[in-house]
């Protein structure tokens, strides 16, 4: 077994140069940018992309990039702040017959 710091070092070396997720263009950001500048999960954006609310594309890397500007970011807002899902029931409401 490798002493601790010899792991360090061969797993810091290994991972030298990749960083977090950028994308290529200075108009673009990552889903986790996108989700620390709205204070959202990253889940709640990767949901708006894959529903087609937001636009994104994959970087040659295979990194998801979001177009991103004042208006992507206005409309991502409105769309994070509308009446979240109701659930299977509706909001609020219980089934009137009791469970078994």
């Amino acid at each position: 077994m490798l002493p601790l710091e010899a792991c360090r070092s061969i797993w810091s070396s290994a991972t030298a140069g990749t960083g977090s997720p950028t994308p290529t263009r200075a108009d673009e950001i990552s889903i986790p940018e996108a989700a620390a500048r709205l204070g959202v999960l990253d889940a709640a954006v990767r949901y708006q992309v894959r529903v087609g609310r937001l636009p994104a594309h994959r970087t040659p890397s295979g990194r998801i990039a979001i177009p991103w500007n004042d208006q992507v970011e206005a409309q991502l807002r409105a769309d994070l702040d509308r009446a979240k899902h109701p659930g299977p029931t509706g909001p609020g409401k219980r089934s009137s017959s009791p469970r078994a």
